[in-house]
């Protein structure tokens, strides 16, 4: 008992236990919210059954009865740890649990609204809040960035591409709702980087790359096969799709997180506004840069690669998903003048530089060598070297070198 007293206490580790299924008492705890759940449904299917009840009636009212105590005192321990308990009483899940422990009371004050124990079968929907979890939540992944962040970390938050996707049987579940799930996962992730000290920086999704609009489409079959690729443009439809004519139909960038489940793009934004936590527009900023670009030059800014370019892909790609180098590199500079106009005290820390070298593949080069070959002759410019051992090209007297710790740059 005196252990229980203190979990309650423990406000983190009591959430940790009721809204995570990702430690053992989590799990105890979902199974044993399951369980309650059931056997309320086979009460209320027992109930329904006149010729049935009156030899139970005694039995089921007092299984009623500890059931509604039990899932009372649920509800009331959630409100209790929750970070934002206006936010949970007000969520989705939050006025299910709330519509599911109401009946009997009512009952209680109000004998005629007795029917309104159906409202009992709601508690069924509760079932999905355990079964809703995303993976990166399910895999463990968000417990392991927790566990890293230190008092003054500031956390970038961005999701989307794979919360649109519906999940398939054998897949890892990935699909969460705007207006629910999403939502709430969201908001998790901004309060528990708050708990650990960090600061959290919500981002919404950069653009995928389609300029083909199923409105436009004149045909009834040409209709039906680009409502599939606009209703589909996720990242499995506009990647790995061999390198050939591009069926295009608009000048202008359509959107893509916009789907029939809701908008993916205004969640984090409403989420921002509610916690006061810092945005950045992701959203917009891509969508400028693809559009800038141009049908044919935002090609540059992916993974297209023409038939034989590359021996391991001998047909060519495209990937209008995932970005080139040179992409990465200018949507990065993008993105890095947002944060610091979202986030003042980083701005200071904002660089820019003209080539980013990485033996890694973090950069727009592997080689030094290769970034001084690219500069036009006579033209100033600045090489930031994040890593890998380099020489020194004789070639360059106008470049300015920035060799990043663990990096290596000798004549």
């Amino acid at each position: 008992m005196r252990k229980l007293i203190e979990t309650i206490k423990d406000k983190k580790r009591l959430y940790s236990i009721i809204f995570e299924s990702d430690t053992p008492t989590g799990k105890t705890f979902d199974v044993a919210v399951i369980v309650a759940i059931s056997v309320s449904l086979i009460v209320m299917f027992i109930e329904s059954m006149p010729h049935v009840v009156g030899y139970y009636k005694d039995a089921l009212e007092t299984v009623e009865a500890i059931l509604t105590l039990f899932f009372t005192v649920e509800y009331a321990l959630r409100l209790w740890c929750s970070p934002s308990r206006r936010e949970y009483a007000t969520s989705f899940f939050g006025v299910i649990d709330l519509l599911a422990i109401l009946p009997p009371y009512l009952t209680i004050v109000f004998p005629a609204a007795r029917y309104m124990l159906i409202l009992r079968a709601f508690r069924f929907i509760r079932v999905f809040r355990i079964f809703k979890l995303l993976s990166f939540i399910n895999e463990g992944l968000w417990q392991k960035v927790l566990e890293r962040i230190k008092p003054g970390d500031y956390v970038f938050i961005q999701f989307g591409h794979n919360d649109e996707k519906h999940d398939k049987p054998g897949k890892a579940k990935r699909f969460a709702k705007p207006g629910s799930s999403f939502d709430d996962n969201l908001t998790r992730y901004v309060n528990e980087t708050r708990e650990r000290g960090g600061i959290p920086v919500l981002f919404n999704s950069v653009e995928r790359r389609l300029f083909f609009d199923a409105r436009k489409a004149e045909s009834a079959k040409r209709d039906s096969l680009a409502s599939s690729k606009t209703a589909k443009a996720d990242d499995e439809t506009l990647r790995d799709v061999e390198y050939g004519d591009e069926e295009v139909n608009t000048l202008y960038l359509v959107p893509t997180h916009c789907t029939l489940d809701g908008d993916y793009t205004a969640v984090p934004r409403i989420v921002a506004k509610k916690t006061g936590t810092p945005f950045v527009d992701a959203t917009t900023i891509s969508h400028n840069m693809e559009q800038d670009h141009g049908v044919v030059g935002s090609r540059k800014l992916h993974v297209w690669l023409k038939p034989g370019e590359i021996a391991s892909i001998p047909k060519g790609r495209r990937d209008n998903t995932h970005y080139s180098i040179y992409g990465a590199h200018v949507i990065a500079n993008l993105l890095a003048d947002a944060i610091g106009d979202a986030v003042p005290a980083l701005k200071p820390y904002v660089r820019h530089y003209d080539y980013v070298v990485s033996a890694e593949g973090r950069g727009n080069y592997m080689t030094v060598e290769d970034a001084v070959a690219d500069i036009p002759q006579g033209k100033k410019a600045t090489i930031l070297i994040l890593d890998g051992k380099h020489k020194r090209p004789s070639a360059g007297k106008n470049i300015r070198y920035e060799v990043r710790e663990g990096a290596e740059l000798t004549k």
